[in-house]
């Protein structure tokens, strides 16, 4: 069997600078007064990126699996809390009052993705690197304000000083003696990204670890609280632009160690960097702890490098990942690490680990697969193959059973034992349910350079699977193929996709037409657009969009309606043929469609809600504000409404309907949308009139009320629904009466009651039945008050 070792660097994903241009959006900032520091969308000072108000168009459930990309860790020896920021997931901060056991993240706000934290251990005073900037927190993280917008990746908090890397000035350091309320900017050296600050029990001694442009480590050393640096001599570590460290024994100023990084053996040195010895470890991860033991990724050493000794395994059989151990300042034994699924603890001075994700939000998902027993969900994500057998459950129990990055995920829809999974330059196979996998079964067909986008089954013989995949190296032209297997998976064999190009999505018509969206970089003469597979033959087709077709959808119930999405994430700024597209000819021709999409600057999922006339569909894209979105269209891609706006960085990979399930750079959510319920009063106000029973009268009020019942989002109308009115007494609802929607959403409710007082409210519900709890939550209107006559 293939052992799978988690290699994070094999699935870095490149960003490309865009411009961002700011467009009158209608959002409304969710900040009441102190909640969120001087974030005010738009003051310049806080952050010009508006949070947006979601109360009325979606009803949206996180489902898990948490964790993700956590890089570094603070913990406060003041207060007990624990810190940690989740790399480039939106929003990415977290904090812990249980050691880890629960986390909570913020709100209101949109600071961007997490970069670094960092505590004051004199007054628990919290530094956090965003996308967005550097800020500062005075209430243990519930609230931040920005200290500066140039910031870079390293960030250090020791002996009153505050040092960040520069963004703005390469080879420079920001230092602030008071916490962020003024910086200098001091060059360390010309020409040197700064990548790693250290402090040492020296007073006024720091170290600054970075990289010059052949890629070959330097160590700068100050002795004067980060006024001036000088450079340390240190063996050649070459060709690692994201690795190396540099730690200092707290006990011993004289002690100190370099990792090797990704691509070296580490070096300790016992007199302050005179002279080094190298190591047999290679490492990314450089920490002492308060006792002098030294720790390279999942070694220590208690001698100074001469020997080394393995942590202990977690036990929810999940990696540690090496690039961040934490020590508790005050409890050697405590440590936290990242991994997989995002931190592990150990309290035991790593003997043994628990995993400590609730509550982090930070998993990026990139496809997910459901079996016909829908309890049973498996997920493709930057942290690994992920699954669980009670997805319908409130709260889905997630475990990763492949430690390698996902890509593509596909599960027999009548025996979720049987999975294909799509990694960096392999496909495995499981028939156990994940407890073993198959050796990488393309490995003589693709190599490591390659990855697999998307997985896909046979719409008329359950034995065959479809694979699109491309190549991964964002520096060179994309090219790709199309995968065949004709035995669940077992074994594949090359389609021959015409010209070669990458291949971004693949979808299957009812009649069997395979159609692949494909695309290079901006820039390169590799094929952009369509191709289709039928009657044995690969056609480009001529008419599609000439840009980089990232989804293609097929009408479930319709052949001829097929539709894609286009979009370039690199090195191209031209958005000229980006968008959505329709063909109703098979795609013969095809239809650009802006209504409702003229605010969207990159497209990256849809997917179709079947059986509905004419079709439902979602999209998932991002706004000029980076932020992801995600659309609705009750008419067949016609005219569009906008769902769920979320956060910068918060991207929707991957879409799939049974309600809306989506996955993103926050893990997989459940967005249902809401419906607008309004009721108006008829008639002008009630009258009394007398009722006749025979020998008996009695004085009836007649009220009528007419009700509208309408999408919230693409304003569709709601028809054939049950309405039912109740009257409001305080807060207690009687229900007096229903009605049902007529093809224009509106019903109208007469009811007779008998008064007792002058005015008299009533309230409109509506809960949606059978296939309509898969897209909507229940409504309820405003309340009316109706005024009785006598």
């Amino acid at each position: 069997m293939e052992e799978h070792v988690f290699n994070k660097r094999a699935f870095s994903i490149i960003f490309a600078s865009v411009a961002i241009v700011l467009c009158a959006y209608a959002y409304t900032v969710r900040a009441e007064e102190g909640d969120n520091g001087d974030f005010s969308g738009g003051d310049g000072d806080g952050g010009e990126v508006p949070v947006a108000d979601n109360t009325e168009t979606a009803d949206v459930q996180p489902l898990g699996p948490y964790g993700g990309d956590l890089w570094d860790v603070a913990i406060d020896s003041t207060s007990g809390y624990v810190y940690t920021v989740a790399k480039d997931s939106p929003n990415g901060f977290y904090r812990s009052n249980d050691g880890g056991d629960t986390w909570e993240g913020i709100e209101g706000v949109d600071y961007g993705g997490g970069v670094a934290v960092e505590v004051n251990q004199d007054n628990g005073n919290v530094f956090t690197a965003f996308n967005g900037g550097l800020y500062r927190s005075e209430d243990n993280g519930v609230t931040f304000t920005r200290i500066s917008e140039d910031f870079g990746t390293a960030l250090l908090y020791a002996q009153g000083v505050l040092i960040t890397s520069s963004n703005s000035t390469a080879g420079a350091v920001l230092v602030s003696s008071d916490e962020g309320d003024n910086f200098d900017t001091v060059m360390v050296a010309d020409g040197v990204t700064i990548w790693w600050l250290e402090s040492s029990p020296t007073d006024g001694e720091f170290y600054a670890l970075g990289f010059d442009s052949d890629y070959v480590t330097r160590v700068y050393r100050s002795t004067d609280s980060a006024a001036t640096w000088s450079e340390l001599t240190i063996p050649t570590i070459q060709d690692n632009s994201a690795g190396p460290r540099v730690c200092v024994n707290p006990t011993d100023a004289n002690n100190i160690a370099l990792s090797g990084g990704y691509n070296a053996n580490g070096y300790y040195s016992a007199d302050g960097g005179d002279t080094w010895v190298e190591t047999a470890v290679m490492s990314q991860t450089c920490v002492f702890d308060q006792e002098g033991r030294l720790y390279f990724s999942e070694q220590y050493s208690n001698d100074g490098g001469a020997t080394w000794e393995a942590l202990g395994q977690d036990e929810s059989n999940t990696a540690l990942g090496g690039h961040n151990i934490t020590i508790d300042p005050t409890d050697v034994d405590v440590l936290y690490v990242d991994g997989i699924p995002g931190l592990s603890k150990s309290i035991d001075r790593g003997e043994t680990w628990a995993d400590m994700n609730q509550g982090i939000l930070g998993v990026t998902i990139t496809d997910i697969s459901q079996a016909t027993d829908k309890n049973i969900m498996w997920g493709a994500a930057y942290n690994g193959i992920v699954k669980t057998e009670n997805f319908t459950s409130e709260n889905p129990t997630w475990s990763f059973v492949i430690q390698e990055p996902g890509g593509a995920i596909w599960v027999k829809p009548d025996d979720g034992n049987i999975v294909v999974a799509g990694e960096i330059g392999a496909i495995v196979r499981t028939t156990d349910g994940g407890d073993t996998w198959s050796e990488n079964l393309i490995s003589d067909l693709i190599t490591t350079d390659y990855v697999v986008n998307e997985i896909i089954q046979d719409v008329s013989d359950e034995n065959t699977l479809y694979a699109a995949v491309m190549s991964n190296d964002p520096n060179v032209p994309k090219t790709g193929y199309v995968f065949k297997s004709t035995d669940l998976g077992a074994t594949w064999e090359d389609m021959e996709l015409l010209d070669g190009p990458a291949a971004q999505t693949i979808a299957q018509a009812s009649n069997g037409d395979i159609y692949v969206g494909v695309g290079a970089e901006g820039g390169t003469s590799y094929k952009t657009g369509i191709y289709k597979y039928s009657d044995s033959e690969w056609t480009h087709v001529d008419n599609s969009p000439e840009e980089e077709v990232v989804k293609v959808a097929v009408d479930p119930d319709d052949d001829s309606t097929v539709y894609a999405i286009a979009s370039i994430e690199y090195g191209n700024n031209d958005t000229t043929n980006f968008g959505f597209y329709k063909s109703t000819d098979a795609g013969e021709t095809w239809t650009k469609i802006t209504e409702g999409l003229d605010r969207l600057r990159e497209y990256h999922s849809l997917t179709v809600q079947a059986s509905t006339e004419p079709n439902t569909l979602y999209l998932g894209a991002t706004n000029y504000y980076s932020q992801g979105v995600l659309l609705k269209s009750s008419d067949g891609g016609e005219t569009w409404g906008t769902l769920y706006t979320g956060l910068q960085d918060e991207t929707f990979y991957t879409l799939f309907f049974d309600g809306t399930i989506a996955g993103t750079s926050r893990g997989l959510f459940d967005l249902k949308s809401k419906a607008s319920l309004t009721l108006k009063k008829v008639n002008k106000a009630a009258r009394v009139g007398t009722q006749h029973r025979g020998a008996q009268s009695a004085k009836k009020t007649t009220v009528q009320v007419k009700t509208t019942l309408k999408d919230a989002v693409t304003n569709k109308k709601l028809s054939q629904q049950r309405v039912n009115l109740f009257r409001k007494i305080g807060d207690t609802l009687t229900g007096v009466g229903h009605g049902k929607t007529n093809a224009k959403g509106v019903a109208t409710i007469t009811v007779k009651i008998k008064p007792a007082q002058k005015k008299v409210k009533f309230v409109a519900k509506w809960s949606p039945k059978n296939d309509d709890t898969n897209e909507y939550v229940s409504a309820q209107s405003d309340a009316l008050s109706v005024k009785v006559k006598k």
